[in-house]
């Protein structure tokens, strides 16, 4: 029969070339794969060609058998098919729907392909699935796109029936062993098996060894070396489904001691040093019902995150750690607990909502009733910290400075080093605010001098940035001001050095606006405007809504600086606005000044005006004075460059100086005798402002390629001085 029906099938390519395609050949009989085999062993010619598709099969099935002999004798050639592509995937699914792409969610493609790594079979029962429940061909209304993600992560019975068919048919120990390693992993070590206690580390390997031979389920995955003298082999599941239905199978009570005993084992594999796979261990020990173990790994995992500027991945870990806290009973050890995670949280939210969202609000007020139930807790600084911080962005300043003047009486009872500094750059910060420019330089200077060397850097830090490059920078820009444009200069670049070494997103941001602040003080608008661009791109890049804001207002000045007002203007509307809508309310009035100066560029003096008399007016209120004189300075130039009454101006400018000789604040106190010297100079007063320049001009030691002092020198060359 078989000889006849090859002959058959030969008479047929005859005249023309024959293709026969055989589809599933993993459910064919016996005498099918007989055919297949006496056709492509026969010597003779014959344009004729098998196309047989197959799904993998294990080493003992006739198929497998077959296959392997025809490719020894080259009578055929087995081609692997790539998993399905989410651009394949999403084909396919606007073709199991009426009107096809209209009726698919948006990133459906993604998450099935995901969830099912392309293999084509998975895929149709997963969409089967879906459109049992409501979607596809079935009509009505597609659910939401979270919806629908869930169902996909669901196994479809038919998918789970298919799955457990393929287990039911292996031996009882090896079932168990696959139960155990879907425990440990997608991909496990041996060595985690036999923690399981089952099994022996040589009977596993053995049993691994000969499931990854003949079945669909494992595949080895290279070796595994700790912990050390041992060596043992590491597998993956072939498909996460796999890996599914096999843990649940698993009978809870045996699921919890299962993963106690893979807790245990990874703990001990991890020599002590478990901060690189402590989220592993959060997920394992939360498995396990060990709130305790879970909670310290869940902070430890945040903490990690924190340090590496991941926040979102950090509040996913705080939220789940919270959430475990919930089960223990309420008692210091809980609420010492909860404090540690808020000690985390507020900095989290001020990095990715803004230093005054109210979700940050809601985290320190939470935090600070729990400081008064645990007095002694290690986090009471952190906390405080992050308190007055909250204050300082809310323009609450005398609030902040006293949250300050707490923070330095804690780090120095507590005698930590690291708080110190912390609590030195937070009363220079509050100091720079309220106009004290003096004290602020002297705090920043102790604050960077506490931790010189780095004994401080690269931890975890309660504002996010790094504490000395927050010094520093902060350092560099009231340098400027005091009249040290090289010095202002040389910090600014060495907190971006130091940021990006310790490759730290977020201080790194805080440098590139500290450096294009001092750029911009220093009126290097074509430099400021890269450091500012290069800070909004690293801000959206890791979330940073806060510092896109401030970038953008930078850049806005820059652009302005350079002829491109409107755009300019734009840009800074775009940032402050970005930053009002996050709660921040500190140098608004610094920033008023920017959008009064790019009106003025546009011709719209009295738009620049009313933003100058807001601004002044919110520093009134608010205590805000270290930008003080520019806004005085910025409010006399538009009203004598509009037209209005020049003894106005004059006074303006006038007490311009007065507030930035009284803050010693040098460069600023030069911006303004230049602006008055030009007015004097159009009256024909050059006497008196020569008079008035001079001094000034011969105060300073540096940056006389800066702007302002060249200025100067070519205004007191005319002056004749």
């Amino acid at each position: 029969m078989l000889r006849e029906m090859a002959e058959a099938l030969e008479m047929l390519t005859t005249h023309r070339t024959l293709l026969v395609v055989l589809e599933d050949l993993q459910w064919s009989d016996v005498s099918t794969l007989h055919l297949v085999a006496w056709l492509a062993l026969r010597a003779g010619p014959a344009r004729l060609c098998i196309l047989g598709t197959l799904r993998p099969v294990e080493a003992g099935h006739p198929l497998s058998q077959m296959v392997y002999e025809l490719s020894r004798k080259g009578a055929c050639r087995e081609l692997s098919l790539p998993p399905l592509r989410e651009e394949a995937v999403a084909a396919y699914l606007a073709t199991r729907v009426p009107d096809g792409v209209a009726r698919v969610p948006p990133r459906l493609g993604q998450v099935i392909a995901q969830r099912t790594e392309g293999n084509p079979l998975f895929i149709v029962h997963v969409v089967n699935y879906l459109d049992v429940h409501g979607w596809g061909q079935g009509g009505g209304i597609p659910p939401a796109e979270e919806a629908l993600t869930a169902l996909v992560s669901e196994v479809p019975q038919d998918v789970a029936r298919l799955i457990e068919t393929q287990v039911a048919s292996l031996p009882p120990a090896d079932q168990r062993l696959l139960e155990v390693a879907s425990l440990a992993g997608i991909t496990f070590s041996t060595a985690a098996v036999a923690a399981g206690g089952e099994l022996t580390l040589e009977e596993v390997e053995e049993r691994c060894a000969a499931l990854a031979r003949r079945g669909p389920f494992l595949r080895e995955s290279g070796m595994d070396h700790t912990p050390a003298p041992l060596v043992t082999t590491r597998y993956r599941f072939v498909h996460a489904l796999y890996q599914d239905v096999l843990a649940r199978r698993v009978p809870a009570r045996r699921r919890v001691t299962l993963h106690q005993r893979l807790g245990a084992w990874e703990e001990q594999e991890c020599e002590g040093e478990t901060a690189a796979r402590a989220a592993e261990l959060a997920v394992r020990f939360t498995q396990a019902h060990e709130v305790r173990r879970a909670s310290q790994y869940r902070r430890q995992a945040a903490e990690g995150a924190i340090q590496r500027s991941a926040y979102h991945e950090a509040l996913t870990h705080i939220t789940h750690g919270l959430t475990l806290l919930k089960e223990l009973p309420e008692g210091p050890e809980r609420r010492s607990a909860e404090l540690s995670f808020y000690a985390s949280l507020g900095p989290v939210l001020m990095a990715t909502q803004g230093y005054a969202a109210p979700a940050v609000h809601e985290v320190y007020t939470q935090a600070q009733a729990l400081c008064h139930q645990c007095p002694d807790s290690p986090y009471l600084f952190a906390v405080l910290f992050g308190i007055w911080g909250f204050h300082l962005v809310r323009t609450e300043y005398r609030s902040a400075q006293a949250h300050a003047s707490h923070l330095l009486h804690v780090a120095q009872r507590g005698q930590e080093p690291g708080q110190l500094v912390e609590a030195q750059g937070a009363l220079g910060l509050t100091a720079f605010y309220l106009g004290d420019l003096v004290a602020s330089r002297a705090y920043f200077a102790q604050s960077v001098g506490a931790s010189k060397g780095g004994a401080h850097r690269g931890r975890a830090p309660l504002s996010s940035q790094d504490p000395w490059i927050a010094a520093r920078a902060w350092e560099g820009q009231v340098l400027w001001l005091l009249g040290y444009p090289e010095q202002a200069l040389q910090a600014g670049h060495e907190a971006l050095t130091a940021a990006e070494e310790l490759a730290h997103p977020f201080s790194t941001v805080f440098a590139l606006f500290s450096l294009a602040m001092i750029h911009h003080f220093r009126g290097e608008s074509a430099a400021c405007h890269a450091q500012a661009a290069r800070q909004v791109r690293v801000s959206e890049e890791h979330g940073f809504p806060f510092w896109v804001g401030s970038g953008l207002m930078l850049m806005g000045w820059a652009m302005a600086h350079q002829g491109q007002a409107a755009q300019g203007v734009q840009h800074l509307r775009d940032g402050l606005a970005l930053r009002q809508a996050m709660g921040t309310a500190s140098s608004w009035p610094y920033a008023a000044a920017l959008l009064a100066e790019g009106y003025g560029r546009l011709g719209q003096g009295q738009e620049g005006l009313a933003r100058l008399t807001a601004a002044l007016e919110a520093g009134a209120t608010t205590g805000e004075q270290w930008c003080e004189a520019e806004l005085y300075r910025c409010q006399g130039v538009l009203r004598l460059a509009h037209g209005q009454d020049p003894q106005e101006g004059e006074a303006c400018i006038q007490q311009a100086r007065a507030v930035a000789s009284q803050q010693q604040a040098k460069s600023l106190e030069l911006r303004a005798a230049l602006s008055l010297s030009h007015l004097w100079q159009q009256q024909g007063k050059r006497a008196e402002a020569s008079a008035l320049l001079a001094p000034l001009y011969g105060w300073f030691t540096e940056g006389f390629d800066t702007a302002d002092l060249r200025e100067a020198k070519a205004l007191l060359e005319v002056f004749g001085a």
